[in-house]
């Protein structure tokens, strides 16, 4: 390949195009021509060689000596100017010189300034243009795109800010509105593809960095959903996600507006039925789904959805809408709906007790009024009913209550006292009853019960798995037991507690065996 013209670098050794440093060379064969005769010849120099933009080029050090072993002999060169664009100037060095027209002519041709032909200007340095193929060949058509040109050149700086204004107070806009300072003419370069720009014409603040453009309607068809203007804004607004946005704003509105009609029909309802606890509204990919929760029995209609708090269903509900292991999903018919809506006034209710304390089963029959409550299952995955006792508005259970709902539904999710409330289920070493705790579970050594070391030793598994007394309490106790019966009537039961006590100080707490929930309410 061999070049007419040379780029021509005037300092710092940078890139006569993308104005990065330049520390490679090579040898490259290019045209130098007689000053008088105006004859040309082939020669064969190591020049700076850019490998980004695949262009040959020379500094003044080189074209001296190239002039200096040529006498006479002189290098054609390309100047600098920003408005030169790559392709142009590789077109340039390619087109062949021409000098007929400018024989016996005492002025020198002129140099090309721009790729714009009616822009020249004199020079020394010898570049005849009017001559280019580029002037001769027939011009492209431009491609337009909503009425904006597609360049396929990056060569300008993109703005990434624009602002836009309507045709009158365009015309009269010469400050910019941020900074109050001076706005010159400009444009910037929004990629439309990985290789296609649009080239918006407008008004640059170099303080501001950002352009001021006309036509905001024109400009939006051209951001609306370009992924490849992600970076962009008008107006200080993204349209890269313009469709998904709106979308979403649409369904937003729409649920905005089925919240509101569903607060009107709660309060609807709650006229008709005043035990309501809540309404809610689900969803899944096939349909939506709406149920009423109602306190008392005889305000059920279930073909209306309109639910007792015992029924499957609404303890199904109860349990996404409270217990967070749940995940606000909901199984209904085996099918899996998430919660779209949930309106609810009463938030402590009866029959979802914050803790509920353990007693002996004699002292639970003797206490007469007994509720429903439900007790979260974690086999189940719902909400299980259990009756307990009510006196002086605390919740008691009796311990065989107890084990046989633990027994096949697991260890609810509540608190469990094993005393007093006033105590909050702790246990007072030095303020042992009568009765202690594990004989409320049904512990005993006694030769009338004849207990089994198997069975013994099952209830103080229990008690420590389901986290009613600690290890080490039960160590305490059993240590207790031993040093406060020494006497020999009392042999058989001190080698039972010790049995016993050498069982739990190897025991491995497993609370997982009833599938204890983790997050507690």
């Amino acid at each position: 390949m061999q070049y007419y013209r040379m780029p021509y670098i005037c300092q710092d050794n940078n890139c006569f195009y993308c104005n990065q440093k330049l520390t490679e060379t090579a040898k490259t064969d290019f045209m130098i021509f007689h000053t008088s005769t105006y004859q040309s010849k082939s020669v064969n120099y190591a020049v700076f060689y850019c490998r980004k933009c695949d262009l040959f080029q020379m500094d003044k050090n080189m074209f001296s000596e190239i002039k200096k072993e040529n006498k006479y002999w002189s290098v054609s060169l390309i100047n600098k100017s920003p408005n030169l664009s790559l392709d142009f100037i590789k077109e340039l060095m390619m087109s062949p010189l021409d000098f007929k027209l400018h024989k016996g002519r005492s002025n020198l041709p002129p140099k090309i300034f721009s790729n714009d032909k009616s822009t020249l200007k004199k020079t020394r340095h010898w570049v005849w243009c009017k001559h280019l193929p580029s002037f001769q060949i027939e011009k492209k058509p431009k491609l337009f795109l909503n009425k904006y040109e597609i360049v396929s050149s990056d060569l300008w700086k993109d703005l990434e800010r624009l602002y836009s204004y309507n045709s009158n107070d365009y015309a009269i806009l010469k400050r910019c509105p941020l900074c109050k300072k001076l706005l010159f003419p400009a444009y910037t370069l929004v990629p439309i593809n990985l290789k296609d720009y649009a080239k918006i014409e407008g008004r640059q603040c170099f303080s501001c960095n950002c352009i001021y453009v006309k036509d905001c309607e024109e400009l939006k068809k051209l951001f609306i959903d370009n992924k490849s203007a992600k970076s962009y804004t008008l107006n200080g607004r993204c349209y890269a996600n313009y469709s998904e946005d709106e979308k979403r704003k649409k369904e937003e509105r729409k649920l905005q507006e089925e919240r509101q009609a569903s607060i009107n029909r709660y309060l609807d309802l709650q006229k008709k039925y005043p035990s309501i606890i809540f309404l809610i509204m689900l969803v899944n990919e096939e349909q939506k789904a709406e149920y009423v929760i109602v306190e008392k029995k005889e305000e059920e209609n279930i073909e209306n959805n309109i639910l007792y708090f015992k029924n499957e269903i609404a303890r199904e509900l109860l349990a996404a809408v409270n217990i967070d292991d749940k995940k606000k999903i909901a199984y209904i018919n085996n099918k899996p709906y998430s919660i779209l809506l949930l309106i609810q006034e009463k938030k402590n209710l009866e029959y979802l007790p914050p803790y509920i304390t353990l007693i002996d089963d004699d002292k639970y029959h003797n206490y007469h009024i007994k509720n429903d409550v439900l007790l979260y299952s974690p086999f189940t995955q719902k909400y299980e009913i259990a009756k307990i006792a009510i006196k002086d508005n605390m919740n008691y259970w009796g311990i065989s209550a107890f084990r046989k709902f633990v027994c096949i539904y697991g260890k609810p999710d509540i608190d469990i006292d094993t005393s007093s409330r006033k105590n909050h289920g702790k246990i007072n070493l030095d303020e042992l009853r009568a009765k202690s705790i594990l004989k409320i579970f049904g512990y005993s050594v006694n030769q009338q019960d004849n207990l089994s070391s198997k069975e013994r030793q099952k209830i103080l598994s229990d008690v420590v798995d389901l986290e009613i007394m600690s290890v080490d309490a039960v160590i305490y106790m059993l240590n207790f037991f031993i040093q406060m019966h020494t006497n020999g009537s009392y042999y058989f039961a001190r080698n039972k507690w010790k049995e016993d006590l050498e069982f739990i100080q190897n025991y491995t707490v497993d609370p997982d065996r009833f599938l204890v929930i983790g997050n507690k309410k």
